[in-house]
């Protein structure tokens, strides 16, 4: 069965008849669940896998309600335990789907950025041609490259949290890049930028 979005309603907390850990914990979950979403979504486009992080990163938050601090950002909080599902997801992805990039011979002594840069600007695309260009990468690809591009993280930073080391990270970005270009010039070479 396919599923095309995400679940109309989601039990978001097994808990006894007043309990008000419980009560909070779903009171704020409910008015931050768009955040749980929205992350899970950085990880995988397909929309069970989806849910199956959104859903990992509920029971996950709950398992670790103790560690919250009411009062501070709860949506800043769920997210970045949503972010912790979601790379366990795309490591529990990359042991399935071992990379040419790990192979240490297909390193050169080119910048592993260089002019595989990819500038949106120059390419004039819409959405449409960016989400489907997106679509011709991997799981694990797409995911450490918004990592990278979107939300920031250093190559140190992924190194530590896919489990890799820095100069494979660089290689993987590079040939994402490369691979991204490909797909939104229609296959052919794009012009170098800065994505």
């Amino acid at each position: 069965m396919q599923r095309t979005g995400k679940p109309k309603e989601m039990p978001l907390v097994e808990k006894a008849p007043s309990d008000p850990r419980a009560e909070l914990f779903e009171r704020l979950l409910a008015a931050h669940i768009e955040v749980v979403w929205d992350t899970a979504r950085r990880f995988c486009w397909d929309p069970m896998d989806i849910e199956d992080i959104a859903q990992e990163a509920v029971l996950r938050a709950w398992r670790n309600f103790g560690r919250y601090e009411e009062g501070t950002n709860f949506g800043g909080w769920i997210r970045v335990v949503t972010r912790h599902s979601g790379i366990d997801y795309v490591r529990r992805m990359k042991r399935h789907d071992r990379s040419a990039a790990d192979d240490p011979a297909l390193l050169d002594d080119q910048s592993p950025l260089g002019d595989q840069r990819i500038s949106l600007g120059e390419l004039v695309c819409t959405r449409l041609d960016l989400q489907r260009a997106l679509a011709t990468l991997s799981d694990g690809e797409r995911a450490m490259l918004i990592m990278a591009v979107v939300d920031g993280y250093t190559m140190a930073e992924l190194g530590r949290l896919f489990e890799i080391p820095e100069g494979t990270v660089k290689k993987r970005l590079w040939n994402t890049r490369r691979k991204l270009r490909a797909a939104l010039a229609g296959g052919g070479d794009a012009p170098g930028g800065s994505l």
